[in-house]
């Protein structure tokens, strides 16, 4: 009789516990059955390796990709690395060329590249222009991963040499972490003296190391996940809860934000010191997260506008043009969903909407009418 027993409970914990194997494997089944989400590079991965920079684009390379939205998506690069297949070459005297920094919201995960905020914006302010008149010509030099301390790297090593006229920053609030990690792995890595460096998309916690591991072979976690961060209130929690973020919108925080954005303020001036060696300007362009446009600007835990003002301070301080997209974004987001709801990132309406925006910018600028842009050439542009 309780040998009987003990079976009984046996099988109770085994069904306890292979139930929810079995419900995960028939979602799974049957998700790649009606809903595939599809996984890795349609061709060759076109990211490389550097032993500073951790990550870069190797050059002349073409794959593609599904999208957080179902689409399929190709990337370029030239001959330097740059997205895009176009070559660039010693700079006309016709062209007003810009060189873009940033990380994976600049490069354009998720769009084609004919598709990204970069060239959205050469395009508007290009219309009804050809090789006889003054042209803009933007240079997409992002790369997904950066913070400001890379993106001062590229910049001098391979962004100089393109000659442009100005010189966008892209910032986003990881970049926080983004930079504090990458210091962080230069400290270990001089001191166990290590020949390679790990690339900084490793996550910083064994719970977030799980996550993309489940993303990368699982389409029900992917299916599920595109769901869930649909919701705000999930989006929003889940943002905040991270245990490899810290929020940067909480008066908690601005101590830990203060020493983290302090590498931010410096690398800015070293950036507008490069840049002043060339002649050329320098915008920051401050690209809200979708945690932003989901949380609202009367969230009563944080400041939503805390970092532009730290980012509007700095531009002040080094004599650089800012251009905050917030209000932008957050205006088109009534109309429109700009971001991919799974990854966060801007999606195709997303880019066009900061590409248009920074076209009337751009126009708008003394310095760029005085290049030869005139007033009157935009009455025939609109």
């Amino acid at each position: 009789m309780a040998l009987s027993r003990w079976i009984d409970i046996g099988i109770k914990l085994g069904l306890l516990v292979l139930s929810p194997i079995f419900f995960f494997l028939l979602c799974e089944v049957s998700v790649r059955i009606f809903a595939p989400q599809i996984h890795g590079w349609d061709g060759p991965d076109p990211h490389g390796t550097d032993p500073v920079l951790e990550r870069i684009f190797r050059p002349n390379v073409t794959s593609g990709y599904i999208a957080a939205d179902g689409r399929r998506v190709i990337i370029s690069t030239n001959s330097m690395g740059f997205r895009g297949q176009r070559e660039y070459g010693e700079k006309d005297s016709m062209v007003f060329r810009i060189a873009g920094l940033g990380d994976s919201f600049t490069n354009g995960s998720g769009v084609n590249d004919d598709e990204t905020y970069l060239m959205v914006m050469e395009a508007n302010v290009n219309r009804g222009r050809d090789d006889r008149t003054l042209r803009v010509e933007t240079i997409n030099m992002a790369v997904d991963t950066y913070g400001t301390i890379k993106e001062r790297i590229f910049l001098e090593r391979y962004g100089l040499r393109m000659q442009p006229d100005l010189i966008t920053v892209a910032f986003l609030p990881n970049d926080l972490w983004d930079n504090i990690g990458w210091l962080e792995r230069q400290r270990r890595d001089k001191e166990l003296k290590a020949e390679a460096r790990r690339d900084d998309i490793s996550p910083l916690s064994p719970l977030i190391g799980l996550v993309y591991q489940l993303k990368a072979r699982s389409h029900f976690i992917v299916w599920l996940g595109k769901k869930l961060m649909a919701m705000p209130g999930v989006y929003r929690f889940a943002y905040r809860n991270r245990p490899d973020k810290f929020d940067y919108t909480s008066p908690d925080n601005r101590k830990q934000i203060g020493e983290a954005y302090a590498v931010v303020n410096d690398e800015l001036g070293r950036i507008k010191h490069l840049a002043d060696s060339i002649g050329a300007r320098v915008a920051l362009i401050s690209i809200p997260l979708r945690y932003q446009m989901v949380t609202g600007m009367d969230d009563i835990k944080g400041d939503i506008r805390y970092l532009d003002k730290l980012l509007s301070g700095s531009a002040e301080k080094w004599g650089i043009e800012f251009v905050p997209l917030l209000d932008t974004l957050r205006e088109a987001g009534s109309i429109q969903e700009c971001y991919f709801p799974m990854d966060g990132h801007l999606n195709r309406d997303g880019h066009r909407v900061v590409g248009e925006y920074l076209a009337n910018w751009l126009r708008s600028r003394a310095w760029f009418r005085g290049a030869g842009f005139s007033e009157i050439d935009d009455e025939l542009l609109e």
